[in-house]
């Protein structure tokens, strides 16, 4: 049997994976970051800059360094990743040539549902980062 990957399949698939997230999973995609390696590598290397940042507000969020983000999003976050590093989602990712394609539509949808959190986290992160360099000029 074929798996229909629309919009509206991948957004329902979406939203129970969203309904289903507790605050016990974010660091379950904490503990997942080495498998961010094969998608760096892989298929999906042009969105592995999003991929990255999800994770790192994710992060941020659960350390208590970011919390200028609703609760929500960071679910959504999770959600996706979740998602993601499942190797037996929507179309298993072991099916070859489209495997992956399933992932890369979610992940896309997901970035562009929480946009302007994903660019606020973005313009914190370049800040704090400004920050950091500015103390370490002064030492």
């Amino acid at each position: 049997m074929a798996a229909k990957l629309d919009r509206d399949t991948l957004e329902a698939t979406f939203r129970a994976a969203v309904s289903k997230v507790r605050k016990a999973d974010i660091a379950k995609v904490i503990g997942r970051s080495p498998t961010l390696r094969r998608f760096v590598r892989g298929p999906l290397a042009d969105l592995a800059g999003d991929v990255t940042t999800l994770m790192a507000m994710v992060k941020d969020y659960a350390a208590g360094n970011y919390r200028e983000v609703p609760e929500k999003t960071i679910f959504a976050a999770t959600a996706v990743l979740l998602y993601i590093f499942n190797p037996f989602d929507l179309i298993p990712d072991l099916v070859p040539g489209i495997g992956l394609l399933d992932d890369a539509a979610v992940l896309t949808m997901v970035v562009r549902a929480i946009q302007s959190d994903v660019q606020n986290y973005r313009s914190w992160t370049q800040k704090f980062a400004r920050r950091v360099r500015q103390i370490a000029a002064r030492i």
